[in-house]
C-alpha cells in the first residue's frame, strides 16, 4: 500500500489476515507515492508523482530510484507487462502517456500517448493469451487383438487387456468398457 498521508510518505506492508499495517519504507526519495507493483521476485516498485520510479527492497525497505526525468513527469500507475518490464501511466506527460521502463536498467521510453482529453492515471496488463495447438489429426486408438479365454468358473472368465490412445494435442481421457480385469459371463 502506498501512503501519502502526513510527512511519512512511503510504503506500508499490510497483513492480509489481521489488516495491521507496518511502514516498510518512508521519506527518502518519496514525494508523493501513488502506484505500486510487486515483481515476481518480491521487489516493490512505486510510481512517485514527484517524477520517479522507486524500487523498494521488500525486506529492508531500502529505496533505489531506477528512473526519473523525461519522459517520466508525474507517474501515477504501474504494472508489469508479460515480458517483465514496467508500464507506467503518466497523465502529466502531455497529452498523457504510457511509458515502458526496464526495471533493471531504468531505460524509459514512451510506448503510447495522445489519448485526446483522457489522461491515464492507472494501468492494467492483461496476460498474453496462449492459443492451444490446432487438433488437425484424429486420435490413434490401439486395441488388443481378439481375445479368447476359457471360463474357469460358472461366473465366466476374467479378462485383462491393454488399450491406448494418442493424439497430436494430448489425450484428455480414454476408457474401454468393460474395463480390463472384468469378469465376462460365459458366452460373451
Amino acid at each position: 500500500v502506498s501512503d501519502v498521508s502526513g510527512t511519512s510518505k512511503g510504503v506500508v506492508r499490510v497483513n492480509p489476515t489481521t489488516g495491521i499495517g507496518v511502514q516498510l519504507a518512508a521519506g527518502g526519495n518519496f514525494v508523493y507515492p501513488l502506484g505500486i507493483a510487486v515483481a515476481s521476485n518480491g521487489d516493490i516498485f512505486v510510481a512517485d508523482n514527484g517524477g520517479k520510479i522507486i524500487k523498494v527492497n521488500p525486506v529492508s525497505g531500502a529505496q533505489t530510484v531506477i528512473a526519473s526525468g523525461y519522459p517520466i513527469v508525474c507517474p501515477a500507475g504501474l504494472a508489469f507487462d508479460n515480458s517483465g518490464d514496467l508500464l507506467i501511466s503518466d497523465p502529466c506527460n502531455e497529452p498523457g502517456a504510457i511509458i515502458k521502463v526496464n526495471p533493471i536498467t531504468g531505460l524509459a521510453n514512451v510506448v503510447a500517448n495522445n489519448f485526446g482529453s483522457v489522461s491515464p492515471n492507472g494501468i492494467v496488463v492483461v496476460p498474453a493469451v496462449v492459443t492451444p495447438p490446432a487438433d488437425t489429426q484424429p486420435p490413434i486408438i490401439t486395441m488388443p487383438a481378439p481375445i479368447v479365454v476359457e471360463a474357469t468358473s460358472p461366473a465366466g472368465a476374467t479378462v485383462t487387456y491393454e488399450a491406448s490412445a494418442t493424439d497430436n494435442v494430448g489425450v484428455t481421457s480414454f476408457s474401454c468398457g468393460p474395463a480390463s480385469g472384468s469378469t465376462f459371463p460365459i458366452g460373451d
